[in-house]
């Protein structure tokens, strides 16, 4: 193999982990914030271990179509940013914040009523039920909002920027989230919960504003403000109905 040859080997190399490496972090960043979580709850006895065992579990399965957006808008975003149409990379926005939304508000409904009775399923103990259904009456509040995150994160990637990508998520885990629950620690486990409610929704807070300055480095600040204040809007009248 020639110098040429291993030079274009070697920026093939570079480019795969400079886009690879930041992704991967980016993914062991939710787990760890699970794992900070459990570690917090475990100071008010086993029931509040089991039952955030038991919530998560439901968690994953609710969050699927959330979950599913984010990992469609990745390689639309990157199809459609290398084919110069950014028209329809802000029309993609638009709907992914917006069906993430509703279906996070949609979650919400159904969980803070039903909580109780899908934690039946896997349990039969009447504490760890009744702090799952506690679980889904306060954090459920924010997985509209969580997947605001996971859009801006998929975009981000999409964008051939998986270092902006990660620092949304340690932004949002290491001076966000884990000195919320830290302080609803203190309090109790309902704070914990409410930390981590409120820890989702300030993530998304800063989420957009990275877009917007994504959207200024981009020349496209106006169609994705408008995008922003859109998904708002409509979120708002969702609450009001």
């Amino acid at each position: 193999m020639g110098a040429t040859g291993q030079t274009g080997v070697a920026g093939d190399l570079r480019e795969f982990f400079l886009t690879s490496l930041p992704a991967i972090f980016t993914q062991i960043l939710v787990p760890v914030t699970a794992v900070f979580t459990t570690f917090l709850l475990a100071r008010y006895g086993p029931d509040a271990v089991a039952a955030y065992g038991v919530a998560s579990r439901i968690e994953t399965l609710a969050l699927v179509g959330i979950s599913a957006i984010g990992m469609a808008m990745t390689p639309f975003v990157a199809q459609n940013f290398g084919a110069g149409k950014h028209g329809r990379i802000d029309e993609a926005i638009v709907f992914a914040g917006k069906a993430s939304l509703v279906i996070g508000l949609c979650l919400f409904v159904i969980l803070a009523f039903a909580g109780s009775y899908v934690a039946k399923i896997f349990t039969k103990d009447p504490g760890v039920i009744e702090f799952v259904s506690l679980y889904f009456k306060v954090v459920a509040f924010s997985y509209g909002f969580q997947g605001l995150v996971n859009v801006t994160v998929a975009v981000f990637n999409g964008l051939q920027t998986p270092l902006t990508a990660l620092k949304l998520m340690f932004v949002r885990s290491a001076l966000i989230v884990f000195p919320a629950l830290v302080i609803g620690s203190i309090f109790g486990p309902l704070w914990i919960l409410i930390a981590l409610c409120a820890a989702n929704i300030l993530a998304a807070g800063y989420a957009h504003h990275l877009m917007i300055a994504s959207a200024r480095q981009w020349r496209h600040t106006r169609v994705i403000s408008n995008s922003v204040r859109n998904i708002s809007k409509t979120f708002r009248k969702r609450v009001k109905r």
